[in-house]
């Protein structure tokens, strides 16, 4: 009954073995339980979301000082056996996605154009820049799930089982043709390997993709 300030636990492939969050003196405590009992690793002045590294015994945490504004300001990474953190990110992103791996994360960061404009940012575990895509514009439906992106990610993920796909719909900007000159371009879904010198590569038609997911 006591368990507030998160939208979704986060489990891993370890049987027995979450994640959740819990109001304690006026706190967000993040708690991790396993068969051995419950053990508070972490906590926060609002509320969090949270999932765990995959293959790793860490927890990655978002967390706002404005739970109004729609975004994140810092991302970070919580050892569980410890509670040591580390910081991946300290600027807005509105989601975040562990590769299969758990040795790079992508990041969604508002390109401040304001045109509705955003690119992916892949880090590698210490928050150090790997690449990352020009602008674009996520689609609709993509828009809508990114307000949920830690729960739709226990059902459906950008990344494909292997790594080798990260999959988003939307379009470049390059693509919306004035409505004076006819229809804008519709949404595609992209594809990216989130490696150095590549780009979002459109393969078809579509307003939201993710694969099955693997669960950490």
């Amino acid at each position: 009954d006591e368990a507030i300030g998160f939208r979704a636990p986060a489990t891993t492939r370890k049987p027995g073995v979450y994640a959740y969050a819990r109001r304690v003196d006026g706190t967000v405590a993040l708690i991790v339980a396993s068969p051995e009992g419950e053990k508070t690793i972490a906590t926060y002045e609002t509320g969090v979301v949270f999932s765990f590294r995959p293959d790793h015994d860490e927890l990655t945490v978002a967390t706002t000082a404005d739970p109004s504004a729609g975004v994140f300001n810092r991302l970070e990474v919580v050892e569980v056996a410890t509670g040591e953190a580390r910081t991946l990110w300290r600027s807005p992103y509105v989601a975040y996605w562990w590769h299969p791996d758990g040795q790079r994360v992508v990041i969604l960061v508002p390109t401040q154009m304001g045109d509705g404009r955003y690119a992916l940012y892949c880090l590698d575990p210490q928050g150090g820049m790997v690449t990352a895509t020009p602008g674009f514009i996520p689609s609709e439906d993509t828009r809508l799930a990114l307000g949920f992106f830690d729960q739709y990610a226990q059902s459906i993920s950008p990344w494909d089982s292997t790594g080798e796909h990260f999959a988003i719909s939307g379009r470049h900007v390059v693509d919306g043709v004035s409505s004076s000159f006819g229809d804008p371009v519709g949404d595609m879904v992209m594809l990216w390997s989130a490696e150095p010198n590549t780009l979002l590569a459109p393969i078809g038609a579509g307003g939201i993709a993710g694969f099955s997911p693997s669960i950490a």
